[in-house]
């Protein structure tokens, strides 16, 4: 288990909260059978919480439910399961080694993760049905959002690496913090 600097990311969280992120037809037809889940009905927006990393990726209600048992598990009922994921735990494990030889800084790691797919069918819906029904214009990846989800990517990502770069003269050595 890995815990991000909380003041770090409630800074990186109040600067793009409110960020207008795009709501097309198709990804209001993707939502649709999500009827009975009011937080899948939304439209694109930005949240805050926790994520579930594996080395193999899943789908399904069952491995869903032994996802978020684990994050309750590992955060002792703390954790709030918003995504899944996969490589962000290798990679902030990589940054923790690097830190570990102060080439790096892991307190100021950020991890920002955009949902391309749901991880969970629809009511009504088995999980074959689920992977069955992603479609995409991108032969590469199948995912019904992908392409949304990298433009939510950059729009989300954009400002927060504008105001530390731009500042880094102060960031360098001093974290922001959503506290004044």
């Amino acid at each position: 288990m890995y815990h991000l600097n909380s003041d770090l990311v409630n800074w990186a969280y109040k600067l793009t909260a409110n960020i207008h992120l795009d709501d097309s037809v198709d990804l209001q037809v993707i939502r649709t059978p999500y009827r009975d889940q009011p937080e899948a009905m939304r439209p694109p927006h930005v949240i805050k919480g926790d994520e579930i990393s594996a080395n193999n990726w899943w789908v399904g209600a069952l491995m869903n439910k032994a996802a978020e048992d684990w994050m309750t598990y590992w955060t002792g009922g703390k954790g709030v399961s918003v995504t899944t994921a996969m490589e962000d735990c290798g990679v902030i494990h990589s940054l923790q080694m690097l830190a570990r030889s102060k080439l790096a800084d892991a307190d100021r790691v950020l991890v920002l993760r955009t949902a391309s797919n749901y991880s969970v069918p629809s009511k009504g819906q088995t999980a074959a049905e689920l992977i069955a029904s992603e479609s995409s214009s991108d032969s590469a990846t199948h995912l019904s959002a992908f392409i949304p989800s990298l433009e939510a990517a950059y729009r989300v990502g954009f400002p927060v690496v504008d105001a530390l770069s731009s500042n880094w003269a102060h960031t360098a050595s001093h974290p922001p913090s959503a506290s004044p």
